[in-house]
Protein backbone atom coordinates (compact mmCIF):
# COMPACT_ATOMS: atom_id res chain seq x y z
CA UNK A 1 0.00 0.00 0.00
CA UNK A 2 1.35 3.48 -1.11
CA UNK A 3 1.97 5.87 1.68
CA UNK A 4 -0.71 8.47 0.51
CA UNK A 5 -3.28 5.69 1.05
CA UNK A 6 -2.78 3.83 4.07
CA UNK A 7 -2.84 7.67 5.68
CA UNK A 8 -5.77 8.41 4.10
CA UNK A 9 -7.08 5.04 5.62
CA UNK A 10 -5.93 5.30 8.72
CA UNK A 11 -7.51 9.06 9.46
CA UNK A 12 -10.59 7.36 8.24
CA UNK A 13 -10.84 4.50 10.89
CA UNK A 14 -9.47 6.77 13.84
CA UNK A 15 -11.97 9.34 13.08
CA UNK A 16 -14.29 6.35 12.85
CA UNK A 17 -13.08 5.32 16.18
CA UNK A 18 -13.57 8.37 17.79
CA UNK A 19 -17.48 8.50 16.20
CA UNK A 20 -16.38 11.85 15.01
CA UNK A 21 -18.08 13.64 11.63
CA UNK A 22 -15.64 15.43 9.39
CA UNK A 23 -17.69 18.82 10.24
CA UNK A 24 -15.91 18.01 14.02
CA UNK A 25 -12.93 17.00 12.79
CA UNK A 26 -13.16 20.45 11.23
CA UNK A 27 -13.91 22.64 13.78
CA UNK A 28 -11.67 20.56 16.19
CA UNK A 29 -8.77 21.00 14.16
CA UNK A 30 -8.92 24.10 12.61
CA UNK A 31 -9.54 23.26 8.28
CA UNK A 32 -12.53 23.15 6.64
CA UNK A 33 -14.59 19.70 6.26
CA UNK A 34 -13.18 19.88 2.60
CA UNK A 35 -9.31 19.61 3.33
CA UNK A 36 -10.60 16.81 6.16
CA UNK A 37 -12.49 15.12 3.14
CA UNK A 38 -9.21 15.94 0.97
CA UNK A 39 -6.79 13.65 3.27
CA UNK A 40 -9.40 10.82 3.91
CA UNK A 41 -9.56 10.90 0.14
CA UNK A 42 -5.85 10.95 -1.20
CA UNK A 43 -6.40 14.37 -2.90
CA UNK A 44 -3.87 15.62 -0.39
CA UNK A 45 -2.23 14.98 3.02
CA UNK A 46 -2.59 16.82 6.16
CA UNK A 47 0.68 18.76 7.90
CA UNK A 48 2.94 18.16 10.57
CA UNK A 49 1.30 20.05 13.07
CA UNK A 50 -2.36 18.97 11.64
CA UNK A 51 -1.20 15.84 12.08
CA UNK A 52 -0.03 16.15 15.75
CA UNK A 53 -3.43 17.50 16.43
CA UNK A 54 -5.47 14.43 14.67
CA UNK A 55 -3.24 12.03 16.67
CA UNK A 56 -4.23 13.99 19.87
CA UNK A 57 -8.41 14.28 19.14
CA UNK A 58 -7.99 10.34 17.76
CA UNK A 59 -6.43 9.46 21.65
CA UNK A 60 -2.45 8.53 19.70
CA UNK A 61 0.03 8.80 21.53
CA UNK A 62 1.99 9.97 18.09
CA UNK A 63 1.80 10.28 14.64
CA UNK A 64 2.86 7.06 14.24
CA UNK A 65 0.62 5.66 15.52
CA UNK A 66 -2.39 7.44 14.19
CA UNK A 67 -1.16 6.04 10.75
CA UNK A 68 -0.07 3.15 11.59
CA UNK A 69 3.80 3.51 10.77
CA UNK A 70 5.88 1.32 12.38
CA UNK A 71 9.46 0.85 12.91
CA UNK A 72 10.84 -2.98 11.93
CA UNK A 73 14.06 -2.31 12.24
CA UNK A 74 14.94 -3.54 15.77
CA UNK A 75 17.71 -0.99 17.06
CA UNK A 76 20.65 -3.59 17.39
CA UNK A 77 20.27 -3.87 13.64
CA UNK A 78 21.52 -0.54 13.27
CA UNK A 79 24.97 -1.00 14.76
CA UNK A 80 27.77 -2.01 13.77
CA UNK A 81 29.79 -4.98 13.98
CA UNK A 82 32.24 -3.67 16.97
CA UNK A 83 29.46 -2.03 18.55
CA UNK A 84 27.30 -4.91 18.70
CA UNK A 85 30.22 -6.77 20.33
CA UNK A 86 31.32 -4.16 23.33
CA UNK A 87 27.26 -4.30 23.75
CA UNK A 88 27.20 -8.15 24.01
CA UNK A 89 30.62 -8.00 26.20
CA UNK A 90 28.87 -5.43 28.63
CA UNK A 91 25.52 -7.11 28.96
CA UNK A 92 27.58 -10.56 29.92
CA UNK A 93 29.14 -8.39 32.57
CA UNK A 94 27.53 -8.14 36.48
CA UNK A 95 26.32 -5.19 37.58
CA UNK A 96 29.68 -4.00 39.89
CA UNK A 97 31.72 -4.97 36.38
CA UNK A 98 29.23 -2.43 34.36
CA UNK A 99 29.52 -0.01 36.64
CA UNK A 100 33.55 0.07 36.53
CA UNK A 101 33.34 0.03 32.69
CA UNK A 102 31.12 2.94 32.94
CA UNK A 103 32.65 5.04 35.15
CA UNK A 104 36.03 4.49 33.04
CA UNK A 105 34.39 5.03 29.86
CA UNK A 106 32.65 8.61 30.56
CA UNK A 107 36.27 9.42 31.92
CA UNK A 108 37.70 8.80 28.76
CA UNK A 109 34.87 10.35 26.71
CA UNK A 110 35.78 13.30 29.27
CA UNK A 111 39.52 13.47 28.56
CA UNK A 112 38.89 12.89 24.41
CA UNK A 113 36.32 15.65 24.54
CA UNK A 114 38.71 18.00 26.39
CA UNK A 115 41.36 17.18 23.66
CA UNK A 116 39.13 17.66 20.97
CA UNK A 117 38.46 21.45 22.16
CA UNK A 118 42.16 21.81 22.87
CA UNK A 119 42.97 20.95 19.40
CA UNK A 120 40.72 23.12 18.14
CA UNK A 121 41.79 25.91 19.64
CA UNK A 122 45.09 25.28 18.64
CA UNK A 123 43.76 24.77 15.01
CA UNK A 124 41.90 28.09 15.07
CA UNK A 125 44.88 30.19 16.81
CA UNK A 126 43.20 30.95 20.10
CA UNK A 127 45.42 31.24 23.08
CA UNK A 128 44.92 30.55 26.47
CA UNK A 129 44.44 34.10 27.11
CA UNK A 130 41.79 34.81 25.41
CA UNK A 131 39.79 31.28 24.94
CA UNK A 132 37.59 28.96 26.69
CA UNK A 133 38.56 25.98 24.78
CA UNK A 134 42.30 25.68 26.47
CA UNK A 135 41.49 23.30 29.45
Amino acid sequence: MNTKKQIAQSLIVARKNARLKLKEVAFIVGKSEKTISAWEHELSQPDAEALLKLAEIYGFSTINDLLGFSCNTPLIDTLLKDERELLDIYRSLDSGCKQIVMTNALQVLEHLSKNKLNEFAVDHNFSSTNSVFFI
